[in-house]
């Protein structure tokens, strides 16, 4: 390639990046006028730029009153109507949830009409508010998925029957959802549902032990059930000292035993070594 046709595009390039650069200086400058209207702390007109999104605007009208939606906000500019779904946009990042305002915009801000509550095994479990037509895994997305612990076999839904208190638990296959969302299993939710994924037991549990007191390194160490002996530990720990009576060497274990005394301790002498 010629020095001519490098240089050509270089200019061409450098350009490219000037208008861009331009085009967005002038829509920081550029004011506008958006009102936000319905369930915000400060209902208004505000002045903002054409670099403005949606959750700006509300932001200059004080934010959401706690029984607003956050995730069917009305943005009616001109003849067209989109709605928004600010808390995917909190949780994803993803700025086609959080729209640019123009001139002459409204942004109206309604009611929740629903709340689900997630707990147990999820990375953010947690209160979310419920769109018609949503399942199970759109929750589960809300609450940034399932953690690595979390029990496969089932998920568990306690939801209220009609009008009255009573309640009833439901039970679907949380690992055929997640294969397939499209499953069956992946049913609709009702407001006031509550979702409970559980975890499994002593997953990756870590054990361990403390030594202190005559040995060389005083420490905590990680066992293995049924493998590792007293003399590892004392090894790890680099061995007794001089000064050490093995004698007088105690064993302190801490044992599950009943709800109204969770731990007890049993006391052992060392065994002659």
């Amino acid at each position: 390639m010629s020095r001519l046709k490098i240089l050509l595009f270089l200019i061409i390039g450098v350009s490219i990046v000037f208008s861009q650069i331009g085009s967005k200086r002038i829509k920081e400058e550029t004011k506008i006028n958006v009102s936000v209207v319905g369930l915000v702390k400060n209902p208004g007109t505000f002045v903002l730029t054409e670099a403005s999104r949606v959750s700006q605007a509300i932001a200059k009208a004080g934010g959401f009153l706690e029984n607003a939606s956050q995730r069917k906000i009305q943005l009616v500019c001109g003849s067209g109507i989109q709605t928004v779904d600010l808390g995917r946009f909190l949780t994803f990042a993803g700025n086609s949830e959080n729209p640019f305002v123009s001139d002459g915009c409204v942004i109206q801000v309604q009611q929740k009409q629903g709340v689900v509550t997630i707990f147990g095994a999820v990375n953010r479990p947690g209160s979310y508010e419920l769109l018609s037509g949503e399942k199970l895994y759109d929750i589960i997305q809300l609450a940034m998925g399932i953690a690595k612990d979390a029990y496969l076999e089932n998920i568990e839904i306690v939801r209220f029957v009609s009008s009255s208190d009573d309640t009833e638990i439901l039970s679907k296959s949380l690992a055929e959802i997640l294969k397939n969302p499209k499953s069956s299993e992946n049913i609709l939710l009702q407001p006031d549902d509550h979702i409970f994924v559980k975890q499994m037991k002593d997953y990756h549990l870590h054990q361990s032990v403390s030594i202190s007191g005559e040995v060389k390194f005083p420490s905590i160490f990680t066992i293995e059930e049924g493998k590792t002996r007293l003399l590892d530990i004392i090894e790890k720990a680099g061995g007794v000292t001089a000064d050490a009576d093995l004698s007088l060497g105690q064993i302190i274990r801490q044992m599950w035993i009943a709800k109204e005394d969770p731990t007890a301790t049993i006391v052992d002498s060392f065994p002659s070594m």
